[in-house]
């Protein structure tokens, strides 16, 4: 009975979290491990030179002929001409406007034409040829049946009044293709003249240019290609006539932005799912590329290995050496940390081994060498520097010897650290919460439902006495388990690698060997704590919690 009861509790904890975990948590699982500690992954960490949020840069938050409250910035697509920025944002017709000063209430920031209604606006391109832009529309209802609607794209070409108060609509042409999902049509736009006359890329968001599960399939980005044509009644038509794969080396969950530049012939390929970029060598005037290769490239991390970059939905070249991000609004299903970087535009430098003119299969090579030679150099001077060589930066597709274990501190530095015989203890009780229908919990979730799985079986058996004391043995041995680069713990420590351990040891190794398994009240308030946060002076136990976890 006492096992059945201990049981239902670990279920319930784990549903709870399954749920928390669904709607406020963020996949930060990366090819079967944390990467942000791999010499590769931080070569490849783009570099924050500036941003800010959109509602600081704008003097007055509405243009003159309104007296609207501006208090959300939905930014889908940016364009830079001639050294300023403009940005389209989805929940309204105005355009903003933007040098690269990004000053506080510069009057030089505008908004440009009526704020409401809201527009959809997804993307945005600079047509040079007559100053004009193409905005686009992501899809507006076109016929509807009994099962289902479908939507299309349009593409509104504006000219800006010279005043910049205001811009005109010169027409809005419908994109021939048609989309089931209104959230799932295009998120991007680009526009390239080439040696056929101009042509107008559209970026599919789902893979396969679908939604639902199809459109999860990593891998399969693809693009339409469309050149404007006239009908005999005087409308116009996008008509797309090529569809351009992006190469799967672009393994990303959707696809929120491209951007090209001429003169390196790169094409950035931005998802907001992954806070990823793919960059490709495309032939412009061919509209393919060139070849499969490609390098990916992260947006920059917290010290916890989480995306903040949650919403990067558009995305220019200001140079060769330098892009500009534009964020969406954060979600309410994501992480409160997604707020701090929503709704801003931001200013990267590739890192500072990029050369813009090698060939992406060349530079991959450049970078590999680079960071095999560094890791020599750290490992003769007894540096605990790492590079893990199962993980392809090029392809992530690629799965020879990829971990499967989810991605977080604990099973990076438990598995990739540990002998043999502890790794494969991990392996089996991970395989176990998976087993148990947690696969959606994400890295920490599953590590969470694992602790209380194990807690749970030992504690049933007898034997969490036994298991405490290995635990025991091995924090203060660590030469029998752990490498011995891998030292305990000091008190307080957050570390969520060791955060089972700690949990019901007060954050400190004991002096002596745990005794005594715990009761049914420690082990509720254990599970817990381990679905929850532990941080240093908090979670600590009751008086008779830390007496009976020091006994």
């Amino acid at each position: 009975m006492r096992a059945a009861l201990l049981l239902l509790l670990a279920l319930a904890g784990a549903a709870a979290a399954l749920e928390a975990s669904s709607l406020h948590t963020l996949d930060t699982t990366d090819k079967g491990r944390t990467v942000c500690h791999d010499l590769r992954h931080r070569k490849r960490t783009l570099k924050l030179i500036k941003e800010t949020a959109f509602s600081g840069v704008f003097r007055y938050l509405a243009n003159g002929t309104e007296h609207i409250k501006v208090t959300k910035f939905e930014a889908s697509g940016v364009a830079r001409v001639q050294g300023e920025f403009y940005v389209v944002f989805d929940n309204s017709m105005a355009l903003g406007h933007l040098d690269d000063r990004f000053r506080f209430r510069d009057p030089h920031n505008l908004l440009i034409g009526p704020w409401e209604p809201e527009s959809q606006f997804e993307g945005i391109a600079y047509v040079p040829e007559n100053d004009t832009f193409l905005l686009l529309h992501e899809a507006i209802p076109h016929k509807k049946t009994e099962r289902t609607g479908t939507y299309k794209p349009f593409i509104r070409e504006v000219r800006i009044n010279k005043d910049f108060t205001d811009y005109e609509t010169l027409k809005n042409c419908e994109y021939n293709i048609e989309f089931v999902d209104s959230n799932k049509g295009f998120e991007s736009i680009q526009y390239i003249h080439t040696k056929d006359g101009p042509w107008l890329l559209g970026m599919c968001e789902g893979n396969h240019c679908e939604g639902g599960e199809k459109g999860k399939d990593k891998g399969n980005g693809r693009m339409l290609a469309a050149q404007l044509k006239w009908l005999e009644d005087g409308s116009c038509v996008w008509e797309p006539s090529k569809t351009i794969a992006v190469p799967e080396g672009a393994y990303f969950t959707d696809y929120s932005a491209i951007a090209y530049n001429y003169e390196t012939q790169k094409l950035a390929v931005l998802s907001q799912e992954d806070s990823a970029i793919w960059i490709g060598d495309f032939i412009g005037d061919e509209l393919r590329f060139a070849s499969e290769d490609g390098q990916l490239f992260y947006l920059p991390r917290d010290n916890h290995c989480e995306m903040i970059y949650c919403n990067a939905e558009g995305i220019v070249w200001v140079d060769n050496y330098r892009i500009a991000i534009a964020s969406d609004k954060a979600k309410a299903r994501q992480p409160y940390w997604c707020d701090a970087k929503d709704q801003s535009i931001h200013l990267f430098a590739m890192p500072m081994n990029w050369d813009p003119y090698s060939p992406a299969a060349k530079a991959n090579a450049r970078l590999d060498q680079e960071a095999a030679e560094e890791l020599e150099e750290a490992a003769s001077g007894g540096s605990t520097a790492e590079l893990d060589g199962q993980i392809n930066y090029h392809n992530p597709k690629a799965k020879e010897g990829q971990s499967k274990l989810p991605s977080n501190n604990f099973t990076h530095n438990f598995v990739q650290k540990t002998s043999p015989c502890c790794a494969c203890i991990w392996r089996f009780m991970l395989t176990l919460a998976q087993a148990a229908g947690f696969k959606r919990l994400g890295g920490a979730g599953q590590g969470a439902a694992v602790q209380i799985i194990l807690m749970v079986l030992l504690n049933a058996a007898g034997l969490l006495p036994a298991f405490q004391r290995w635990l025991w043995h091995v924090g203060n041995n660590p030469d029998d388990c752990l490498y011995p680069e891998i030292p305990h713990l000091p008190a307080g420590s957050t570390t969520r690698a060791w955060r089972w351990q700690w949990a019901f040891m007060n954050d400190e190794l004991p002096a002596t060997p745990p005794g005594e398994p715990l009761t049914d009240a420690e082990l509720q308030a254990l599970g817990q704590r381990l679905f929850g946060t532990v941080g240093a002076g908090q979670g600590q136990p009751a008086a008779g919690d830390q007496a009976a976890a020091q006994n």
